[in-house]
């Protein structure tokens, strides 16, 4: 009977609960030493982990998509001509790591010189083979796939240590990392002596402006943007504003469309749960929000500010008019608290009083949506049997691709669009 041997998850200081990205053996397959039997990832990083003993694969303890750390099995070898008995993957004439971290080096110099300068199968292949290292630091290196011919030693003649094996290997995983990094890094865009060309007139940056560009920046180059383009007929939803002028004088309030569309956002957010989310990338979740909270992108002097309106769904528009007309004060005189402009749901960007058709909004991360709105035109509608003028709103839906589809923002904005056509269910 075969010796039984068991691989486990090497040693290295920063490893906790690693993913099993590849399982690269099944049971039955011979295995020779150094062969890769795992991989795991580690911030984005890959490393295999090599059998340090030949034999056959009696059993796998991970799967893909597996959590590991530091000790956990991961394979049991049926070892090759070897006394029948169960045994850690630790040749003969190899102590225990635990047993040689505490010895000196006089020890360890004994040891190597019992070794009797043989060298490791991965020694071969190393590009210096004048190292020297006892027999536990030679095992490590091979669970850690380092070659110690390119390892630095910090022990008396340049002795090669665990701590020289681990930090390497902690080094080779950074520089990947850095590599990685690199390799998708967005390059920064070079500035030429403009006034070589002209007058030139340089002007420092705002604050508010510095601050909303890092977060519109951090938000184009993290969440993959798609924006869905529709238009709602604001026809009835116009006449009823009109009719409704009287009784907004008489409140001290502007009534514009903003609180019906904000209104009818929040509604919209109750029928489709997924645009009131955030995603949680790092612990793959999707956090789904109660509240209905709209936040309004307000133009200030200081630059593009977006208070929030909290729970939108439960005010009625000349309560939402109200809010909006106070958070809009507040922000163009700089008075917004730290709360008004956190815990937004979605965000309504609204370019309708100045103009355009269309446009391409930025999703507010951690926010997974943003409603924009165009301004309303006039224009042809054909009801089966003659044209009738229509008011037309154009708008555009960005959103987080990664929680949500096109058939989501199709379905979600031809509900809202329906929202809008019955503006009545608003006035409270």
């Amino acid at each position: 009977m075969s010796k039984i041997a068991e691989i486990r998850v090497p040693d290295l200081d920063d490893f906790e609960s690693v993913e099993i990205i590849e399982v690269l053996v099944k049971p039955g397959d011979a295995i020779a030493v150094d062969d890769s039997l795992v991989t795991l990832e580690s911030d984005k990083a890959a490393m295999e982990v090599p059998s340090t003993v030949a034999g056959t694969v009696q059993s796998v303890a991970v799967e893909l998509g597996d959590k590991v750390s530091e000790g956990d099995l991961l394979v049991t070898l049926a070892l090759d001509d070897a006394p029948a008995e169960k045994t850690e993957a630790t040749p003969r004439d190899e102590p225990d790591i635990a047993k040689d971290a505490g010895k000196n080096d006089a020890e360890t110099a004994a040891e190597d010189a019992e070794d009797n300068g043989a060298r490791d199968e991965a020694a071969e292949t190393d590009p210096r083979s004048d190292f020297l290292a006892s027999p536990a630091v030679r095992r490590l290196a091979r669970e850690l796939g380092v070659k110690l011919g390119r390892v630095r030693g910090s022990g008396p003649n340049e002795r090669i240590t665990r701590d020289d094996v681990k930090r390497f290997a902690r080094q080779t995983l950074s520089d990947r990392r850095d590599a990685d990094k690199a390799e998708y890094a967005v390059p920064p865009v070079v500035l030429p002596d403009f006034s070589a060309f002209g007058e030139t007139e340089e002007v420092k940056v705002g604050r508010i402006d510095k601050l909303s560009a890092a977060r519109m920046r951090r938000a184009w180059l993290n969440v993959p943007h798609v924006t869905h383009h529709d238009e709602a007929d604001v026809t009835e939803l116009e006449a009823l504003r009109a009719e409704l002028k009287s009784k907004a004088e008489n409140e001290r309030v502007k009534l514009t469309l903003l609180p019906f569309l904000i209104r009818a956002l929040a509604d919209a957010l109750a029928d489709f749960p997924k645009f009131n989310a955030s995603l949680n990338e790092e612990k793959g979740t999707v956090i789904y929000k109660r509240y209905r909270h709209v936040a309004i992108a307000v133009d200030t002097p200081q630059g593009l500010i977006a208070p929030v309106l909290r729970d939108a769904d439960r005010r009625g528009v000349f309560n939402v008019a109200h809010a909006v007309q106070d958070l809009s004060v507040r922000a163009r005189n700089g008075q917004l608290r730290r709360e008004d402009v956190e815990g937004a749901s979605i965000t309504i960007t609204n370019l309708g009083g100045i103009g355009g058709t269309a446009f391409t909004p930025i999703v507010n991360a951690p926010e997974v949506a943003v409603l924009g709105v165009s301004r309303a035109r006039v224009q042809p509608a054909w009801d089966g049997k003659r044209f009738e003028p229509r008011r037309m709103m154009p708008l555009d839906l960005s959103y987080d691709h990664r929680v949500i589809n096109g058939a989501d923002a199709a379905r979600f904005m031809t509900h809202y669009c329906r929202l809008l056509g019955e503006p009545g269910r608003f006035v409270v």
